[in-house]
C-alpha cells in the first residue's frame, strides 16, 4: 500500500516517513535516513519527520545533528515531551547542565506521573551538582518505584558524590541484581573495584557477561580495564 502511493507520488511525505518507520523496525537505516531526509525537505514543518530525523542522528551519535532536529521539532510542537526528553538528554552529555535539567523540569510539568521523565530530572540534578534535590527526588521515586533497576544506580551515583562508597556498593549490586544485563551498574561496581585494587570480583562478572556477549564493545573496554590493573598484558591485548 505505501510502496503503491510512493509509486503514484513520489514525494508524498507522510507516505515517506511510514515506509521510512517500517525499514527502521527492520534496521535499515541507511534507507530509512534518505527517506526521512526526503520528507522533511518536502514539508520542512513535519515535526514528526524532524523527530525521526533526530532519532536517527542521535543513534549514530551524531549529536550536533541531532540537537538541531530536536530544536526544530520544539519551534514546531513546544509541547513535545518526547523532543524535550531528548534535548535533555544530549545536552546533559554535553555538559549543558543548567540547559539539560530546564528541558527535564519542563518535561516533568508535562508528565508528572512519568518515572522515565523523573529518572531523567535525577539524571540532570547530579549533573548540575544539585545532589540535595536530586536525593529527595530520588527518595520519592525509590519509595513509589522499589523495584526500578536505574533508580537503585542513581541512588549509588548520589551515595558516591557524597563518598558512601560502601552504600554505593549496595545500590549497585541491587541495580545489577534487578537488571542483570544492565551495563551502568556493571560499570560502576568495576570502577570501584579497581579503585580498591581488587578485582577479582568484577573480572568474573565481566568475563561471565562476555561469555553472552563476546563482541559488546563496551564490555570488552570494560574487561581490558581490569586485565590492565591485573597486569595482564596478553588478556588485554586479546580484547582490544
Amino acid at each position: 500500500m505505501i510502496d503503491e502511493t510512493l509509486k503514484n507520488d513520489a514525494g508524498n511525505p507522510r507516505a515517506l516517513l511510514t515506509k521510512a518507520n517500517f525499514l527502521l523496525a527492520e534496521q535499515h537505516v541507511d534507507e530509512a535516513l534518505v527517506l526521512v531526509k526526503q520528507a522533511v525537505t518536502v514539508d520542512p514543518r513535519s515535526a514528526n519527520g524532524h523527530y525521526v530525523l533526530g532519532a536517527i542522528y542521535a543513534a549514530r551519535q551524531n549529536d550536533e545533528d541531532a540537537i538541531h532536529e530536536f530544536n526544530e521539532v520544539m519551534k514546531l510542537q513546544p509541547q513535545s515531551v518526547s523532543a524535550k526528553m531528548q534535548l535533555a538528554r544530549l545536552n546533559l552529555v554535553h555538559g549543558q547542565t543548567n540547559l539539560a535539567n530546564d528541558f527535564a523540569q519542563q518535561a516533568v510539568k508535562a508528565r508528572p506521573q512519568d518515572l522515565a521523565v523523573h529518572a531523567l530530572l535525577v539524571r540532570t540534578l547530579i549533573g548540575k551538582g544539585d545532589i540535595p534535590a536530586a536525593d529527595t527526588e530520588l527518595k520519592k521515586l525509590l519509595a513509589a518505584f522499589p523495584n526500578v533497576s536505574e533508580l537503585h544506580w542513581l541512588a549509588g551515583t548520589i551515595h558516591m558524590m557524597k563518598g558512601e562508597t560502601a552504600a554505593a556498593r549496595q545500590s549497585f549490586e541491587k541495580s545489577l541484581q534487578l537488571a542483570p544485563d544492565a551495563f551502568e551498574p556493571l560499570d560502576a561496581i568495576v570502577s570501584l573495584d579497581l579503585d580498591r585494587h581488587s578485582t577479582a570480583a568484577s573480572r568474573a562478572l565481566v568475563e561471565q557477561r562476555l561469555a553472552g556477549k563476546p563482541n559488546d564493545v563496551a564490555l570488552l573496554m570494560l574487561a581490558a580495564r581490569i586485565y590492565q590493573a591485573d597486569g595482564d598484558l596478553s588478556k588485554t591485548e586479546t580484547v582490544l
